[in-house]
C-alpha cells in the first residue's frame, strides 16, 4: 500500500533513445558512468536495457551500478547489432528539488574470445610488431586480469616471447627488453578467455592445448 509521503512526491521519467554499440569484434569489456545532481529531498536510479538483434528483442530493463559493467551486455556476444537504451526515474518532494541527469558515458575496450580446449592452462608463442613508439598490454579478464605488459617499446619494433620458457627476443642489435616487460606471462587458462588489448601493436600466437594422459 502506498505511503502518503509517496503519493505527494513529483515523480519524472526520461527514456532515452537506442544507442548502437559498435566494436570491431562485436563484444567488449564495458563501464558505464554518468554524473548527477541529487539535491536534499531528491532521489533518482537509472536502468538500461539491451538489446543484440538492433531493438527487436530485449533483455528487460536492469538497474545500473555508476562506474561498472553495463548489465546484460557480455565480454563474449558477438552481436554486431547491439543497442542498448537507458531511462532516469527521479523523484522529489519539491519542484524546485528535481534529480538532475548531466551526462551518460558508455566505454567499451574490444576483447577477443580465445578458448584453451586442453585439460591444463597454457602458455603460448607471442609474436608481436609495435605501431608507434609506447606501451602495450594484453589483459585476460578470465585469469584474475592478468596483464602481459611491455613499456618503451620503438615504432616497428618485433618482439618474440616465449611464455613457457619466460623467454623474450627484439630485433634490435644488443638489445634486451626484460627490463620492458612486467614479468606476467600470458597465460591461458582452460576453457574461455577474455583477452582485452591495450595499446598499438600486431599480434600473432602460437599454442599447444595440453591435456591429461591416463
Amino acid at each position: 500500500m502506498a505511503k502518503w509521503d509517496d503519493l505527494r512526491k513529483i515523480r519524472g521519467v526520461r527514456t532515452s533513445p537506442f544507442y548502437y554499440i559498435a566494436t570491431d569484434t562485436g563484444s567488449g569489456h564495458s563501464v558505464l558512468t554518468w554524473n548527477e545532481t541529487i539535491p536534499q529531498g531528491s532521489n533518482y536510479k537509472l536502468e538500461t536495457n539491451v538489446s543484440y538483434d538492433g531493438g527487436y528483442n530485449w533483455e528487460g530493463w536492469k538497474a545500473a551500478i555508476k562506474d561498472f559493467e553495463l548489465p546484460d551486455f557480455s565480454p563474449l556476444t558477438k552481436s554486431k547489432a547491439t543497442v542498448f537504451q537507458y531511462r532516469f526515474i527521479g523523484d522529489s518532494t519539491t519542484v524546485t528539488s528535481l534529480p538532475l541527469l548531466h551526462d551518460l558515458t558508455l566505454t567499451v575496450t574490444p576483447t577477443y574470445l580465445f578458448v584453451n580446449n586442453g585439460d591444463m592452462p597454457c602458455r603460448p608463442e607471442i609474436w608481436i610488431e609495435k605501431i608507434g613508439n609506447g606501451d602495450f598490454s594484453i589483459i585476460n579478464r578470465t585469469n584474475n586480469n592478468q596483464e602481459f605488459k611491455f613499456v618503451n617499446i620503438l615504432d616497428r619494433e618485433l618482439l618474440y616471447i616465449d611464455c613457457e620458457r619466460e623467454h623474450i627476443e627484439t630485433d634490435i642489435n644488443m638489445k634486451y627488453r626484460y627490463d620492458n616487460f612486467n614479468n606476467q606471462y600470458l597465460e591461458l587458462v582452460t576453457g574461455n578467455n577474455v583477452l582485452e588489448f591495450k595499446g598499438k601493436f600486431k599480434v600473432m600466437f602460437r599454442y599447444q592445448f595440453k591435456t591429461l594422459q591416463g
